[in-house]
């Protein structure tokens, strides 16, 4: 039980810990939608602000560059620079900025419009006035084929959404990724040489692959935290809005269930294991008694073996004594049979291991034909025994019966050695009850003999098996019939 407790903790830890991977991919990849949307309208509204500034400045004088930049920024969110640069990339007017004179003409972005772009967006720079990390929006300016400058508009990183890192905690990110390998803006923004050289061609195409998407990226080579990284494409522009969740901060929510779920589980697993191991030891002891119990089974059944094999020796001597020392042939007839009889038992018992139960079939054959033996070879043996089974507390009478009544057919049926036959037959009915039938073809029952000794042992054996006996005699020889009941243990 306690396995089965903790691997349900375990399966139920899983699955939260799966289905808080998946919110947070879930989560990452929809604020990654909306800071898409948000960066193409302002990517768009710089665009249509600096094409308005280019028209105006087609039609003005460098004295009124300053009036047309402000009817152009109105239009941009607050915190954004409009810049004019010449040819050589020496500003000529701004709006925003301080009066003081600007050179761009090292500058990426701008080599790119010098070199025949129309417009531009740029990798993630440091501002040359505030020393604040922006990007630009650059629009090429030419007059009949020959490029005259450009009007650049800078968006600081705080003109951004910082709703955007409230999705995932104080360690949550936001980024513009460009699509020829630039980092074009970072909230929050931190100082690094990263985004003065392009990103890693397989990290850039990770989010190219599709319109959205999110999936675990590794450690950000700018602060080292791992990520879940969910991103979009800006429509209509060459970035990719990317939000960077990290999920250590939301995986501890799933260790303090853990922990709650453990506070909980942790008594009654106790409770589990005690008990467990209670009732291990109790199964031990139960197993150690039944072994103990087995042994002494093993060892008194042995005993008793050897009680019977002693028995069955000590009367053989017994039968010895009679034979040699009992010189009236009279009683030495009367006492070999009897004796014999119970040598049978005892040896059939020891000889078949058995002391719950002797199939009847085997047991009265062998107990007869040894009475049978012991008196002479003058009388054949005929049976037809139901193949059934004898209780062990009926097995000693039954033989005993047996014996007296083939002692009485030698005796009285049988006189000096003639030929017979003595047939043993026993049934069985449907209420257990047996009927076993012991018939010789001898000399009938002289009238006397009802109150002889081996009348009477046959009585006292039917009663022992809690039985009836009857005795019939005539011309045609005597019959014992013995009506007794088997009871279950004979199935």
């Amino acid at each position: 039980m306690v396995t089965l407790a903790l691997g349900i903790a375990a399966i139920n830890f899983v699955f939260d810990y799966n289905r808080t991977r998946a919110d947070l991919e879930e989560r990452a990849e929809a604020y990654a939608v909306s800071m898409a949307t948000d960066v193409r309208w302002y990517v768009d509204v710089a665009r249509q602000a600096l094409n308005r500034a280019a028209e105006g400045l087609a039609r003005t004088s460098d004295t009124d560059v300053s009036q047309v930049l402000s009817t152009a920024l109105s239009e941009l969110p607050a915190g954004v620079v409009i810049v004019v640069y010449d040819a050589e990339g020496n500003s000529r007017g701004s709006v925003g900025y301080a009066s003081r004179l600007i050179h761009v003409g090292d500058r990426h972005y701008f080599r790119q419009l010098r070199d025949g772009r129309t417009w531009v967006i740029s990798n993630l720079i440091a501002d040359r006035l505030t020393g604040s990390k922006t990007f630009a929006v650059g629009l090429a300016l030419r007059d009949g084929g020959m490029f005259n400058g450009a009007a650049v508009a800078y968006a600081p990183m705080d003109v951004f959404s910082q709703a955007w890192l409230g999705v995932g905690g104080k360690d949550s990110n936001a980024f513009l990724v460009h699509e020829e390998g630039w980092l074009s803006a970072r909230l929050p923004p931190i100082d690094s040489d990263v985004y003065d050289h392009p990103l890693e061609a397989s990290f850039v195409a990770s989010f190219t692959g599709t319109p959205t998407g999110s999936y675990q990226a590794e450690a950000s080579p700018i602060d080292g935290i791992a990520r879940v990284l969910g991103f979009a494409k800006v429509e209509s522009s060459p970035l990719i809005a990317v939000i960077g969740i990290n999920p250590n901060e939301q995986i501890a929510d799933v260790w303090r269930r853990v922990g709650a779920t453990l506070a909980i589980l942790a008594p009654i697993l106790l409770l589990l294991g005690l008990v467990t191991l209670r009732m291990r030891s109790l199964i031990l002891r139960q197993e150690s008694t039944a072994h103990q119990l087995e042994r002494s089974l093993a060892r008194n059944e042995g005993l008793l073996l050897e009680i019977h094999h002693r028995v069955k020796n000590n009367l053989q001597s017994v039968l010895s004594l009679v034979r040699t020392q009992v010189k009236d042939p009279v009683g030495r007839a009367e006492i070999e049979p009897r004796i014999a009889a119970m040598v049978a038992v005892h040896e059939h018992i020891y000889r078949n291991d058995d002391f719950v139960e002797a199939p009847a079939p085997k047991y009265i054959s062998e107990v007869a034909s040894k009475v049978i033996y012991a008196s002479g070879g003058n009388i054949r043996l005929q049976t037809d025994i139901a193949d059934v089974a004898l209780p062990s507390d009926i097995v000693m009478p039954i033989g005993q019966l047996v014996n007296e009544a083939i002692i009485n057919a030698v005796k009285y049926g049988f006189p000096d050695g003639r030929q017979g036959v003595i047939d043993i037959r026993m049934t069985v009915d449907d209420g257990r009850t047996a009927t076993l039938t012991i018939h010789d073809d001898g000399d009938p029952l002289p009238e006397k003999s009802s109150a002889g000794i081996g009348s009477r042992l046959i009585e006292a054996f039917a009663a022992q098996v809690r039985g009836t006996v009857e005795t019939t005699s005539n011309a045609g020889g005597v019959t014992v019939t013995l009506r007794f009941p088997l009871g279950d243990r004979a199935e």
